[in-house]
């Protein structure tokens, strides 16, 4: 059993370990030193951060619907802790979400989760049908 951390913003849900969650929180903490001094900050967003939604739009894009999440994080301890949320500003769509890639360079598609990420991550074995032969 692995500890996770969730939370939900516009119909997504985002989960991460607890090792990513303190990076983040480390993220957080060292990002605020050069706004304060003015400078910039270039250090990305620490990931994996995987993204579960029912959203029509998002599908392909996030990691799974949320069914899927529910039975990745069956027998898991998950807590609530709140942190970005990769997707869950552009509205459901997927033509806002690339416009704001087109348009301002915007990218939350580096957030992009792979199945072996996640097999990996929420500990599943891989069935011999999810092979490619």
């Amino acid at each position: 059993m692995a500890n996770f951390l969730c939370w939900t913003n516009n119909g997504v849900y985002a989960v991460v370990t607890t090792e990513v969650l303190r990076q983040i929180q480390e993220w957080d903490r060292r990002s605020i030193e050069p706004r304060e001094a003015d400078g910039p900050f270039l250090e990305p967003y620490p990931k994996p951060i995987f993204t579960f939604s029912d959203l029509p739009g998002l599908r392909g894009v996030v990691t799974g619907s949320v069914e899927d999440k529910d039975r990745v994080l069956a027998g898991h301890s998950v807590e609530n802790s709140a942190f970005y949320v990769p997707f869950s500003g552009y509205s459901g769509s997927a033509e806002l979400l690339f416009r704001a890639v087109l348009d301002t360079g915007d990218n939350d598609f580096r957030f992009v989760t792979t199945l072996g990420e996640a097999m990996d991550t929420f500990e599943l074995i891989r069935s011999p049908e999810s092979v490619a032969a």
